[in-house]
């Protein structure tokens, strides 16, 4: 192919005004594939009314005027309700994806999110005449809802050209839901190498402002249950009478946020927590110079990048072995404990805090760039799309 191919990159997963670091593996990605290919983002967004909000997970409304840098994307709302929505939302993102798709006419479309979002885009890339990668991240297969969605979520792995999985354990679990073996491929995400890397551990506390002698234990992310965020409190709140220097820091926003604050001062450790909202991606990187530990105690993940980042900037992870987290995580940068266990965390929490870590070696268990991971996603849309070339994909003219 002479000419740069035209595709659609549609994902909710992406960033917004309100969190405009959400999605980021997704935006890495997308941002190094522009060389390769002329990308067009699509963003299906659900629209909530104002007196029924979701309670569950954070939701940000789209602000027109915000645009990600260095990528063309296009938000797209359609109007849904929590929960009683659901089996609707594929329908409904379709409808509004479809006039948007038709008008940019992609040779292919590579959609993040098995449902809703590579639903509504198999849907139209039927009516379009274009193979669609589905591409899958975790808890779209490993937390499905109800049996509603799991049937349409085996739909589109049945339906798409390939899946894409970002660990093997995903590939696994695409397999036993339906996907053919064959059209299955692992890309397991990259990481900013230039940002995230071994730093001074005492420059690190003291543009921090904190204590250089303290121990601290962090996490990163979304403060919502299903991240074990309360599992951690609880290690937490079972060591610190024993460390007098421990301190847990939580860098990240959601729901949980609330509950763990007023838990601490319940508990009379305000002093000892340290909660911050999401800060910007080069921000990160001291956090985890000035941790001892970082612990990402989720109940699922597909490929936790949070993770690649602490292993990438020399910091000894303690982890739940769920999802694709056991194939990031072994024994020269971390341990793993079973998911929704507080006791078994904090055991695992001081064996880490106690013993001696080689920054240096723990950093080279992780060196792999966004590039690889846009590469290795575009020679596999180069590949179907070779063999693509002259073969005819059933469309239709409705738009429903």
């Amino acid at each position: 192919m002479s000419a740069k191919p035209r595709i659609a990159v549609v994902t909710s997963l992406f960033p917004v005004a309100g969190a405009p670091y959400a999605g980021r593996p997704i935006y890495e990605t997308v941002v190094r594939l522009q060389q390769w290919a002329e990308i067009r983002v699509l963003c299906p967004m659900p629209v909530y009314p104002r007196w029924l909000q979701p309670a569950h997970h954070p939701y940000h409304p789209v602000d027109p005027s915000y645009a990600p840098p260095r990528v063309a994307t296009q938000y797209v709302e359609y109007g849904t309700l929590p929960l009683v929505g659901r089996p609707l939302n594929g329908w409904l993102s379709m409808r509004r994806l479809w006039p948007a798709l038709r008008e940019f006419q992609p040779e292919l479309i590579l959609a993040y999110w098995i449902y809703p979002t590579a639903y509504a885009a198999t849907r139209v890339g039927r009516k379009l005449g274009v193979p669609v990668i589905a591409g899958a991240r975790g808890s779209d297969l490993r937390r499905i809802p109800d049996p509603v969605i799991r049937w349409l979520t085996r739909q589109v792995l049945q339906e798409a050209a390939l899946v894409l999985t970002v660990s093997e354990d995903l590939r696994r679990r695409a397999v036993e839901l339906g996907s053919d073996p064959e059209r299955v491929h692992v890309v397991v995400n990259g990481c900013d190498t230039t940002l995230y890397r071994p730093l001074d551990r005492r420059q690190a506390r003291a543009e921090l402002k904190i204590e250089p002698d303290a121990e601290v234990v962090l996490y990163v992310g979304h403060l919502i249950p299903s991240k074990g965020v309360l599992d951690l409190w609880r290690a937490f709140e079972a060591l610190v009478r024993s460390r007098p220097g421990l301190w847990l820091a939580l860098v990240g926003e959601g729901p949980s946020g609330r509950e763990l604050r007023s838990r601490a001062e319940h508990a009379g450790l305000a002093g000892r927590v340290l909660l911050r909202d999401s800060r910007p991606a080069r921000e990160v990187p001291l956090w985890m110079a000035a941790c001892d530990v970082f612990c990402l105690p989720s109940h699922s993940e597909g490929c936790p990048n949070v993770v690649l980042e602490a292993i990438s900037c020399g910091r000894p992870v303690v982890a739940t072995a769920v999802g694709g987290t056991p194939e990031l995580v072994n024994e020269q940068c971390g341990l793993l404990v079973p998911a929704r266990n507080p006791q078994r965390l904090a055991q695992a929490l001081e064996q880490a805090l106690s013993r001696p870590w080689a920054p240096d070696r723990i950093s080279a268990q992780f060196k792999r760039a966004w590039e690889e991971a846009a590469q290795e996603t575009f020679q596999l849309c180069r590949s179907l799309l070779g063999s693509c070339q002259g073969r005819a994909f059933p469309g239709r003219d409705d738009a429903g």
